[in-house]
């Protein structure tokens, strides 16, 4: 069965199988923390993940298990929820690009869509994945992804990469056929080939 564990204990125990394996990595960057009255965005209808929608709330107050007591604007109702069900409003005008995934106000409903097109008045056609088109002002736009504290992480890199794999196949002893790809999009991906086996690094160019 699966190990559910953590990947860093998995890579740990693997052994080798005279194959190649391939293994992903992730890093959880924290959510910024919360405080009591914040204006945030709740989000409902977690069974349809890319349509579900956000509510405009106000906190109450955070619980020593991490959860927080919220009030929705709309009708004054009181609701335990966990972090990751609660996201701060982002009132930056930082810029958007095309295909950008953002969240869309329709009548202080924020709803989930991507960014079409571009125009000179700070307006932007937009997609809604309820299924239809839409031109919205950039003040009633924000980006999907919320801000996190990802500053406090080490910002990896290209070059970081490659030293690290560098490093670790000099105290391996290993002189293998060292590539680099970084010119398919804001990442890249690494290979490494030598006769007894082979590394394959993917990575996306984010941050978590």
């Amino acid at each position: 069965d699966y190990n559910s564990y953590s990947g860093y204990e998995q890579w740990k125990t693997q052994h080798a199988l005279g194959r190649q394996s391939i293994f992903q990595f992730g890093v959880q960057t924290p959510q910024l923390p919360l405080s009591p009255e914040e204006s945030v965005l709740v989000y409902e209808d977690r069974l349809q993940h890319e349509i579900g929608e956000w509510f405009p709330a106000q906190v109450i107050k955070k619980k020593d298990d991490g959860t927080y007591d919220i009030v929705y604007d709309d009708d004054g109702e009181k609701e335990t929820l966990d972090r990751k069900s609660i996201r701060k409003l982002d009132s930056s005008v930082s810029p958007l690009s095309v295909g950008e995934r953002i969240l869309i106000n329709v009548d202080s409903c924020w709803k989930q869509g991507s960014v079409l097109e571009i125009f000179a008045d700070d307006t932007f056609k937009v997609h809604v994945n309820e299924g239809y088109d839409s031109n919205a002002h950039r003040r009633d736009l924000m980006p999907q992804k919320e801000a996190d504290s990802s500053e406090t992480l080490p910002r990896i890199s290209t070059p970081m990469l490659e030293r690290g794999l560098q490093s670790t196949l000099a105290e391996m002893e290993i002189d293998g056929s060292f590539n680099i790809h970084d010119d398919i999009g804001d990442g890249c991906i690494i290979t490494i080939f030598w006769s007894q086996g082979s590394v394959i690094l993917s990575w996306d160019g984010w941050t978590n």
